[in-house]
């Protein structure tokens, strides 16, 4: 316990000295400190100083705590947090206890219309996870993170979305592959079996325009974070040894991605593929710009589904940024192997995408994020994050000879860059 508990406390002052040369305030208990609210451009060695007291801090309690009792927080504590965070955002608690004061039991329960004694159990289930405090007896006020979660746009939207779409899904694992068992289809998801549906994840959601709208929401909030910044595209290539290349951006939603390397690199020019339904709005993005008409020029639509042959033949790359982690394996080689066709001499399919790490080599609170993402993609379409083996894997057995040639992973980003070639 002593290495860790001084890793732990190496940790803390690391992330103090890096917190003071960035001038960002440090964390406190205090509750009446502002919270330190880390900002998603925050240098590189804050992020890493704080993910190593995350990772020292969660290896302590296990050793504190032994097998027994690590087993029992585990079999109790997790579940029950997951089904009182479900309860605080359907009865709409984050908003009805005040921004800056204090608010009675009995008041908050009728102003929920719940039941003052479940009212008492779940929230005070809650502050022992950091949710809410009580201030003095019988009294609910905000704690430092619950406000957060009221006041932030970006985490309201993660919260809804948890609440009513990820925990029904997580719920339904059991039950999924029950009924459905081995079957890696997209149509026999724990979100199909939780939803009572036969149609893929984002044919559902395009019938249910609140919900639709609420993953735009999240998807926004997610690519503004550091490890999906725009900013790893953009540096994490050598576009600018392209020349006067074009790259197709296949899937690429209204051009996002295409805009920001377009405004980086200006002999570049993009052609944005994705459904026709998406790309009947995305023209007005670029127009939204100030220098909407030059780019207009360089960047331009094309309705065309990644199901079906490529219709572009010969670019200098074929651009697939967040695509193929949403797909089982066997869709994914479908959808690469509608590209091979179009390949020239000097094409390239540079894929832009996840990269699990080996088991226990990252530190411990990464790896736990990095697989709730991959049971994530498994809940919801039956794909999931890969590491380099799957990859690989995958790629051999896309016919028309791709060949992988090159793996690189921008420092502080969640994704890597893939190089595939014809051999």
């Amino acid at each position: 316990m002593d290495v860790i508990s001084l890793k732990l406390l190496q940790a803390v002052r690391a992330l103090h000295s890096c917190l003071d040369s960035a001038g960002l305030p440090n964390p406190s208990f205090d509750k009446n400190t502002p919270p330190a609210v880390l900002p998603n451009d925050a240098p590189l060695e804050v992020q890493n100083a704080r993910e190593q007291i995350m990772d020292a801090a969660l290896r302590l309690f296990r050793l504190a705590a032994g097998p027994s009792d690590h087993i029992s927080h585990a079999r109790t504590a997790r579940y029950e947090d997951a089904a009182t965070l479900q309860w605080l955002w359907h009865f709409q608690i984050f908003d009805l206890v005040p921004a800056e004061d204090s608010i009675s039991y009995a008041e908050l329960a009728d102003k929920a219309n719940v039941a003052v004694t479940h009212a008492k159990s779940i929230i005070r289930m809650a502050i022992t996870t950091g949710l809410f405090e009580e201030p003095t007896p019988q009294q609910v006020s905000h704690s430092p993170t619950s406000l957060y979660i009221r006041s932030s746009e970006p985490n309201r939207i993660w919260a809804a979305w948890m609440c009513d779409i990820s925990l029904p899904a997580a719920a339904a694992m059991v039950a999924a592959q029950t009924k459905w068992p081995r079957s890696l289809s997209r149509t026999h998801t724990p979100y199909n079996f939780a939803n009572n549906t036969e149609l893929p994840f984002f044919e559902h959601l395009a019938q249910l325009p609140e919900r639709k709208a609420r993953l735009q929401g999240l998807m926004k909030a997610v690519s503004s974070l550091q490890k999906h910044n725009l900013k790893h595209t953009i540096a994490g290539f050598d576009w600018a040894s392209l020349a006067e290349a074009t790259i197709v951006d296949v899937g690429g939603s209204t051009g996002h991605v295409s805009i920001a390397l377009a405004c980086e690199f200006s002999s570049l020019r993009f052609i944005v593929q994705d459904l026709p339904e998406v790309i009947d709005n995305a023209p007005s993005q670029l127009a939204a710009l100030s220098d909407s008409t030059a780019l207009a020029a360089r960047v331009t639509y094309v309705a065309h589904s990644f199901l079906t042959p490529q219709p572009i033949q010969g670019a200098a790359v074929y651009f697939l940024r967040m695509i193929l982690h949403d797909w089982p394996t066997d869709d994914a080689i479908n959808i690469l192997s509608h590209l091979v066709p179009a390949l020239g001499k000097n094409s390239r399919i540079i894929v832009m995408d996840s990269l699990l790490p080996d088991p226990g080599s990252v530190l411990l609170a990464k790896e736990r994020l990095l697989r709730v993402q991959d049971l994530t993609m498994l809940q919801n379409f039956n794909a999931g994050e890969r590491a380099l083996e799957d990859w690989r894997q995958m790629f051999a057995r896309v016919e028309g000879g791709l060949e992988f040639r090159a793996i690189r992973q921008p420092v502080g980003s969640a994704m890597a860059f893939i190089k595939l070639g014809l051999k």
